[in-house]
This record gives structure tokens, C-alpha cells and sequence, in this order.
């Protein structure tokens, strides 16, 4: 059976990429049997614009959804059921810049936990070294330019410097 990553063991983790991969495998099964989204929502109790969010990954599953889904599908290699159920499970973790939600702007979250799953990250920017580049002092003069709280710029020198160990982890 597929397992969790340490760092979804404790909550945390980021659920992209188990919900891509878990929608993506949803949809391929769907598909595969000759099933409209709105057969499929029927067996959920839902609609076909909760099966897209979910076929989309943009939303995490229950466990009462992915088993009614799963059944819906008549999946039952034990392999495949097992590690679709831990994809289900990992798509309710916190993302994990979840502590520091305060200080991430609107929008910005799905670009963090992009970022985190990345293998190549490029930014092109006019005027200032790139954020994952910039030294803690640099940071520091920028974030003072639009924040009057120190917490606040405390809290934002410390999402950058998890952002910087992320880039480093490879």
C-alpha cells in the first residue's frame, strides 16, 4: 500500500499533489467506464460541479466520497484501492505554509504549494532579486517598505526562509 510522507504523518504536508494525482486517477476511472460526470456525482450524493472540483483537484475527499466512488467504479484490486485511499486521505492535510496563512497573500497559496513540488523553479523579476534568492536583510528592507507590524515581518522573513530550505532540499 502506498504510504504517507513524514510530513503528512503530522497533518501537514501539502495536498497538491495527491489531489492532482488522486482526480487524475478518478477521472481516467470514470472515463474508463463509460460514466458522465453526473453518473458519477449520483453515487456521492453530489453534483458534476463537485466531481470536477474533485476530478480537478482543487478539493480535498472524504472517505465516505472516495469509497462510494471507488465501489461506484467497482474497483477491487486490493493495490489499487488501498493507494487511492491514501491519496484521499492525503488531500485533507494542511498545506504547509498552513502557520503562516496570515501573511500569504490572497491567491498566493497555490503557487507555495507548487513551488514546494517543483523540480525547476524559474521567476523573472524587474527591479528586485527574486524572493527565493534575496538575502535576509534585503527581505527585510522590501517588507518594511509595505508592512508596519514587526510581527508581520517576522512571520514573512520566516515563510521565505522555509520557502529558501525547500529550494536547497535537493
Amino acid at each position: 500500500p502506498a504510504q504517507m510522507l513524514p510530513a503528512q504523518r503530522d497533518g501537514y504536508g501539502d495536498p497538491l499533489v495527491p489531489r492532482l494525482l488522486l482526480g487524475r486517477r478518478l477521472r481516467d476511472l470514470r472515463e474508463s467506464r463509460g460514466m458522465t460526470r453526473a453518473d458519477a456525482a449520483r453515487a456521492v450524493q453530489g453534483s458534476p460541479s463537485k466531481l470536477t472540483r474533485i476530478e480537478m483537484g482543487r478539493v480535498g475527499l472524504r472517505s465516505d466520497d472516495i469509497t462510494e466512488l471507488l465501489a461506484a467504479y467497482g474497483i477491487r484490486d486490493e493495490f489499487e484501492y488501498s493507494t487511492l485511499l491514501t491519496l484521499a486521505e492525503q488531500t485533507r492535510a494542511r498545506p504547509w505554509w498552513h502557520d503562516h496563512r496570515d501573511v500569504v497573500p490572497d491567491g498566493m497559496g497555490a503557487y507555495l504549494s507548487a513551488e514546494q513540488a517543483a523540480k525547476l523553479v524559474r521567476r523573472f523579476e524587474v527591479g528586485y532579486i527574486p524572493e527565493l534568492l534575496r538575502t535576509e536583510a534585503y527581505a527585510r528592507e522590501l517588507i518594511l517598505r509595505g508592512v508596519r507590524a514587526d510581527d508581520d515581518v517576522r512571520r514573512r522573513l520566516d515563510l521565505l526562509a522555509q520557502r529558501q530550505r525547500w529550494l536547497r532540499r535537493r
